[in-house]
């Protein structure tokens, strides 16, 4: 599945397992697919553009079309002063803060 992929699952199985709540579910289907469709736009559009120190950006890997992250709490297999860094779906996690060099090893 395409980050940019929009989810059509079979609405009529669903409204028969979720009953009542089939209204609910189908708005935030709508708004989910409203918002991969936003974050698409936004990649293509920021696409090739220069980044700066001290923006938040979001590192993605082409092939699995997921995002770089950084589990802060947890160290890196086989290195306690590293962090694990793992490939996710798109979360708060999955940003990063451009940096330069200097000023991180004066804090």
């Amino acid at each position: 599945v395409s980050f940019s992929t929009v989810l059509i699952p079979d609405l009529a199985q669903i409204s028969v397992l979720l009953g009542d709540q089939f209204e609910d579910y189908r708005k935030l289907l709508e708004a989910m697919n409203r918002e991969r469709k936003r974050n698409n736009e936004q990649i293509q559009r920021l696409r090739g553009q220069r980044v700066m120190y001290g923006q938040l950006v979001q590192l993605m890997h082409t092939n699995s079309q997921k995002f770089l992250q950084c589990k802060g709490d947890e160290a890196a297999a086989g290195d306690d002063d590293a962090l694990k860094v793992l490939v996710d779906t798109g979360n708060s996690s999955c940003l990063w803060r451009i940096m330069p060099w200097l000023k991180l090893i004066s804090k």
